[in-house]
């Protein structure tokens, strides 16, 4: 059986080394990617007063989005729940509906795509994006000033959406009297009219100054 020179050893066992460091180096780096993604990379938090939350950024417990007007807010609750608002704190969307408490949890967005609300151990609860499949790198999520919390892509393409834009209740408006009685719908009959002036004239004789009518500021 022919034998391999003391070189050849050489040759092969360095070979199989430089295999080996490759080996190692790539399983560190997809651990680290792991780590990066399920273990909190370092984000910066949005800025305060924010109707976006950017690349790289991240919602932390206790922080909020604002809308541009004030009227709708994006809370990251202390309980781990993303609760959106609205006038009079009225709920329009909320990631954890089944009231399980989540402490700790924030909403991430880590630039290649993904925007989820995470648990301080890495568990995603609520994916709003996922990159490799309709979200690319660069989507930002915006809080508009009709309520919708929109994720925009690159070029302003639309790519998750709450659909919950606000349109508030029609004013209820109330006909003045044309016979001097009650406002019209108050259910009320129209009081009646002030006695004539005596003879000797002065003020008309009112039965109740005291009334609805009477106060200042109009009708009540």
């Amino acid at each position: 059986m022919p034998q391999l020179a003391a070189g050849a050893h050489v040759a092969s066992d360095r070979h199989r080394g430089r295999i080996l460091a490759s080996l190692l180096a790539l399983a560190l780096a997809a651990a680290g990617l792991a780590a990066a993604i399920h273990f909190g990379a370092p984000l910066a938090h949005a800025d305060a007063g924010s109707n976006m939350l950017g690349p790289g950024e991240v919602l932390g417990p206790g922080q909020s989005l604002r809308s541009n007007d004030g009227r709708f807010t994006l809370d990251m609750q202390d309980d781990g729940n993303l609760v959106l608002y609205g006038p009079g704190r009225q709920v329009l969307f909320a990631s954890n509906r089944d009231g399980r408490p989540l402490p700790g949890s924030s909403l991430q967005n880590t630039g290649d795509g993904n925007i989820y609300v995470v648990t301080p151990g890495g568990l995603v609860v609520f994916p709003i994006a996922f990159g490799r499949t309709v979200a690319p790198p660069g989507t930002v999520l915006t809080l508009q000033d009709d309520g919708n919390l929109v994720a925009y892509a690159p070029g302003g393409r639309p790519v998750f959406a709450t659909n919950t834009v606000f349109t508030p209740p029609p004013p209820t408006s109330v006909q003045p009297p044309s016979d001097g009685g009650s406002p019209e719908g108050d259910g009320t009959s129209p009081s009646p009219p002030a006695d004539p002036p005596p003879s000797g004239g002065g003020p008309p004789v009112v039965d109740d100054p005291g009334g609805p009518c009477c106060d200042p500021g109009g009708w009540v």
